[in-house]
């Protein structure tokens, strides 16, 4: 669990997104501690998705990318919404408004993925290419099946 996300942005500037997408307009139940979908049908916490595949890609590229740790680029998480217009009711203490990506937000999609990032860590004055591309090649590895 935890290993897959639904998008993952990554950029040698402002570093690395994961985001998580529901479709719909889930609810969350917070007596019960659990999302559904309007038809009733239950679905993982977003929030909990993301921050875990963050957690497992940051933890698998320092293992494996040599230039990742010093690169200390930004990285994050968000969840995205793209058929809800707006969020009623209060929010739990672990989410922000700012981590919800919605409807309106994807007119201008690339500054609120800044912003998000811009929210974890700053970016850097200078990018780190090489950090980018050793990540690159952990991320999207070549392999085959042997006959």
């Amino acid at each position: 669990m935890g290993r897959e996300c639904d998008f993952l942005i990554l950029h040698p500037r402002y570093g690395l997104l994961v985001l998580e997408a529901k479709s719909g307009a889930p609810r969350y139940d917070g007596k019960l501690g659990k999302w559904n979908f309007d038809s009733g049908r239950p679905t993982a916490d977003p929030f909990i998705q993301a921050q875990q595949a963050m957690h497992f890609l940051v933890d698998h590229l320092a293992r494996h990318s040599p230039t990742w740790p010093e690169a200390a680029l930004p990285y994050g998480y968000a969840v995205a919404f793209p058929d809800a217009r707006s969020i009623m009711g209060d929010l739990r203490p672990d989410m922000s408004v700012d981590l919800f990506i919605l409807e309106p937000d994807l007119d201008q999609i690339q500054a609120k993925l800044i912003r998000l990032l811009n929210r974890f860590k700053q970016p850097q004055a200078m990018g780190n290419p090489e950090a980018i591309s050793d990540a690159l090649k952990v991320l999207q590895p070549t392999f085959a099946l042997v006959p």
